[in-house]
């Protein structure tokens, strides 16, 4: 009797405890659908649906009404706009990509040439920004046909939900073109705008058509990422005086050092998102290492053997005296 009394009690326990739950589920999902029709209300759609209906309801009241209300959300909107080109312009770009080239860009610069800001880093750093804006814009150009079928794309991507024109998108590429090339031109020296006018040339012209071609696309695509640290590197040569700027770049070591360095660590990058994109990539119809037969698999033992091939590299670095042994030591863990 005693059990008996005690499962009642369990029971009538878990069932007020799973009514609970429910109720607070309820709650938060209740709470949740506010929140996104208030923000609803809020977008731009429907404030201009309020602004018509208000505007043509008007016309049966004072006339002292329809300017406060119409001029109030008309300043909004402004913002609004400016804010939202903003960042579909950021989005185009694929900024936080390009100002990354850019900090490595700038970070070598600054190494190689004693700490000299303003004078080589700084327009190291500007150019390779633009540059990259440039290849970005003129890449979802070439590709937004294939966006338009992934799912991680298609939603997101300027040229894609139509926010941005063709047009827009040649404009802004070639004015950040112009922008790159000229400061690295003035500032830099004509090696570095060699350097970084040839990676735009190889990303968009190579690169990107070999994507629907080629699984080694991604090994061509490694090659483009591992050239912004050269830039920097002949920037300083141009800025200490050097007669001849393009033999003095190939010449360091520190050039093929960052070449090998960001080469092969990009390569399990790449392969770990042709793994978590495969399905986007097969609908785009991109060829890619992790779309063939047992492709994951060839994607895990492709990045172990670039793994591995990192190891020397910092051994080598202090070796030539590039680096401190601290770096071998550090590096190699």
């Amino acid at each position: 009797r005693k059990r008996s009394v005690l499962r009642q009690r369990y029971i009538i326990h878990c069932s007020t405890m799973l009514r609970s739950h429910a109720q607070l589920r309820l709650r938060r999902h209740h709470r949740a659908y506010i929140y996104a029709f208030h923000r609803t209300l809020q977008s731009k759609a429907h404030r201009e649906v309020i602004n018509n209906t208000v505007a043509s309801s008007s016309t049966t009241h004072d006339e002292e009404v329809q300017p406060t209300f119409s001029n109030s959300h008309t300043y909004d909107d402004e913002a609004f706009d400016l804010r939202k080109s903003i960042k579909l312009y950021k989005t185009l770009s694929k900024w936080n990509l390009s100002v990354l080239n850019g900090v490595v860009t700038g970070s070598t610069a600054f190494m190689c040439s004693g700490g000299i800001l303003l004078g080589c880093s700084l327009p190291a750093t500007v150019g390779c920004i633009s540059l990259a804006i440039s290849a970005s814009t003129l890449n979802q150009v070439q590709e937004y046909k294939y966006d338009r079928l992934m799912l991680r794309t298609k939603l997101i991507r300027p040229l894609c939900t139509g926010k941005l024109s063709v047009t827009d998108a040649k404009i802004w590429s070639a004015l950040s073109m112009v922008l790159g090339m000229s400061t690295l031109s003035v500032y830099c020296g004509s090696t570095s705008a060699v350097i970084g006018l040839s990676t735009l040339f190889m990303y968009n012209a190579i690169y990107t058509p070999l994507k629907r071609i080629t699984p080694y696309n991604t090994e061509f695509g490694a090659i483009v990422g591992a050239l912004p640290p050269q830039i920097g590197i002949a920037a300083s040569h141009y800025y200490h005086g050097s007669e001849c700027v393009l033999w003095d770049t190939l010449m360091d070591p520190l050039s093929w050092y960052t070449f090998l360095l960001l080469y092969i660590w990009q390569m399990p990058h790449f392969l770990f998102l042709a793994i978590r994109n495969k399905h986007d990539y097969i609908r785009g119809g991109f060829k890619m290492w992790s779309s063939a037969i047992d492709g994951d698999n060839v994607c895990k033992r492709r990045s172990l053997l670039y793994s591995t091939c990192l190891l020397p590299l910092p051994m080598l670095m202090s070796y030539s005296n590039l680096t401190s042994y601290m770096f071998a030591i550090d590096g190699t863990i």
